[in-house]
């Protein structure tokens, strides 16, 4: 039967400059401590990427979508966003035979705006409070005390508070792995959109490839990728489109999550693509 687990949560959040995501403190129905990721993702056993997933759309103005999975996880949302003030549903399935249980939370400002949602072998659906600023939502494999286990990943969807504009319809990030080794990825502001491909070098590297389009505007556009923790100097990783032109970028040897950014007059958008690691039990 599907099951609500709600708890003790804490986040502590905050972009690094070289672009880490944070270091999550974690206790469902026990305490787990979760190591940086990406930043130390290295560190933690690799994983293989098949059935990693996550993406987030504006579908108008008012109303984004989200959706997410790893192995025998899935997770869906629908949302509002009035002016900045956001509502989420969330859904989570735990979809597989296996030995974990499926579990999402949701925090906005350091703080949880849902109880933690975990399910065995069901499903379980609960939303959120209304808050401002970024989503940030984490997505894991849990035991059956509801303790994370395996693989999880953490992705922020940006309150969008200083540039009101990008909730639009059509503003998104995307990302999943087509197998074990090989992911896409997209994203779409006003102005630009890029779209690429990745693949896994050795067990702590990643190489991938991107086109930006420009779709609007009277200036050109921008984007670039480089890891997370990495500095890169801005050569090849970064491509430049001209009105009604494209340009590409790539990257080699880059370490845990791969970042990209795109740049469109006023508006900026960045998301990580991160590097499947599990949780040791």
């Amino acid at each position: 039967m599907p099951r609500d687990v709600g708890g003790f949560m804490k986040l502590r959040l905050g972009w690094r400059r070289t672009g880490g995501a944070l270091l999550a403190a974690l206790a469902v129905t026990a305490a787990v401590a979760i190591p940086s990721s990406p930043a130390q993702a290295s560190g933690l056993p690799a994983a293989g990427g098949s059935g990693w997933s996550f993406s987030y759309r504006y579908t108008s103005s008012t109303d984004l979508s989200v959706a997410g999975s790893l192995p025998g996880v899935f997770m869906r949302m629908s949302g509002t966003d009035i002016n900045g003030d956001r509502t989420l549903f969330p859904l989570v399935i735990d979809n597989a035979a296996d030995p974990f249980c499926a579990g999402v939370a949701v925090f906005a400002g350091g703080a949880q705006v849902m109880d933690p949602l975990i399910t065995c072998g069901g499903q379980a659906f609960g939303p959120t409070r209304t808050f401002r600023g970024d989503a940030t939502i984490l997505l894991f494999q849990a035991d059956q005390q509801g303790t994370v286990r395996g693989g999880f990943y953490v992705q922020t969807i940006p309150g969008f508070d200083d540039d009101p504009d990008l909730r639009t319809a059509g503003t998104q990030f995307h990302w999943n792995y087509t197998d074990a080794s090989n992911f896409n990825f997209d994203m779409n502001i006003p102005g630009a959109s890029v779209n690429g491909t990745g693949f896994q070098e050795t067990s702590t590297t990643r190489g991938a490839r991107f086109t930006i389009f420009w779709t609007g505007g009277s200036g050109c556009v921008q984007a670039d990728i480089q890891g997370e923790g990495d500095v890169t100097i801005p050569g090849g990783n970064t491509g430049v489109a001209c009105p009604f032109g494209s340009g590409s970028g790539s990257q080699r040897g880059m370490h845990n999550g791969v970042l990209l950014r795109t740049f469109a007059g006023s508006h900026s958008l960045r998301g990580t693509v991160p590097m499947p690691f599990t949780l040791a039990s």
